[in-house]
């Protein structure tokens, strides 16, 4: 570690604009808040090698719309990531961004990716689906290349297309859905309650 490096205070630290990494534990259940003007995440950023295992409470992460770059094994063996959302502008996800990522279960990646590279996505065993911010021809143009030999082996990418920003979303909308049924449910047998009463 350098001088400039100690002397930087615990949680993301930055160099220009780049997100270079973690420093000091992390909390639990850490949830982390990319600023904004940020560019690049650093290979590594939040990744680990086998028997180092330092981000296991990251929980979720919020990046900005300026974000071009995730550096390759950026995530890796964040066990207990949940969901990412890629933003526009990201143009490729690279060797074991989000390998070994046990726990996440849904990515929402834009039309601006170009390619996915191998092992990306190596044994997120979790992993649901793939909710691409597009049309199935423009994911069909994207140099998508998993390992097919290892899980994930089948994703199942949903089209949400560019007026649904996340997969957080669509979930939220079902359940807003779900939520509605249950009470006009309730309502129309109080109102059928109500009515019996008065005969």
């Amino acid at each position: 570690d350098t001088a400039w490096y100690n002397s930087q205070p615990d949680g993301v630290v930055y160099f220009d604009k780049a997100a270079y990494g973690w420093k000091g534990d992390m909390p639990e259940n850490t949830f982390v808040t990319i600023k904004p003007g940020t560019v690049s995440l650093s290979p590594y950023c939040f990744g680990s090698e086998f028997g180092n295992p330092r981000y296991n409470n990251l929980v979720g992460i919020s990046f900005p719309d300026s974000l071009k770059i995730i550096g390759e094994n950026a995530f890796c063996l964040c066990k207990n990531l949940r969901s990412v959302t890629v933003p526009d502008g990201v143009g490729e996800i690279g060797n074991f961004t989000f390998a070994y990522c046990f726990g996440l279960e849904s990515v929402t990646i834009p039309n601006s990716v170009e390619r996915i590279d191998s092992y990306a996505f190596y044994y997120c065993n979790s992993l649901k689906g793939v909710y691409f911010k597009g049309t199935e021809a423009e994911w069909k143009k994207i140099g998508v290349n998993f390992a097919e030999e290892e899980p994930p082996k089948i994703l199942t990418v949903h089209f949400v297309g560019q007026n649904s920003s996340s997969a957080a979303e669509e979930m939220i909308a079902s359940h807003r859905s779900e939520t509605e049924k249950v009470i006009s449910g309730i309502v129309e047998v109080l109102l059928r309650m109500m009515t019996a009463g008065t005969k």
